[in-house]
C-alpha cells in the first residue's frame, strides 16, 4: 500500500478535507493532493515526521509495505528460500535442498 493511499485513509478516518489537512500541517491542499494520489514521487522526511506525529502513527507504518514490495519487485526469476532450508529457482521450477542439508 503506498505511503499516499495510507495518509489518505487516515485522513478520511479523522473526517478531514485535504484543505483541513494541509492547514494543520503548514502545507498547500495541492501537495496533500499529490501525496495522495501518488503523482508527488518524493516526499519530504520532515514532512512525514509531521505526519506521523498528526496522526500518533509510527514512522514504520508507511514503510511496512513498502519495503515488501520493494523485495518482491527486485526478485526477477530468482531463487527463495525458506525457513526450512529449501530453495526454489522461480525460473527452472526446481527445488532443492540448501548445501548444509546436502
Amino acid at each position: 500500500m503506498a505511503i499516499g493511499f495510507k495518509i489518505k485513509q487516515l485522513r478520511e478516518n479523522k473526517n478531514l478535507t485535504q484543505e483541513e489537512l494541509a492547514l494543520d500541517l503548514a502545507t498547500s491542499q495541492s501537495h496533500i493532493s499529490k501525496i495522495e494520489n501518488g503523482s508527488l514521487e518524493k516526499i519530504d522526511f520532515l514532512f512525514m515526521h509531521k505526519v506521523c506525529e498528526y496522526f500518533g502513527v509510527d514512522f514504520n507504518y508507511f514503510m511496512e509495505s513498502q519495503v515488501q514490495n520493494n523485495n518482491v519487485k527486485q526478485n526477477h526469476g530468482g531463487v527463495v528460500g525458506n525457513m526450512n532450508g529449501n530453495i526454489f529457482n522461480e525460473k527452472k521450477g526446481n527445488k532443492s535442498k540448501s548445501n548444509d542439508e546436502n
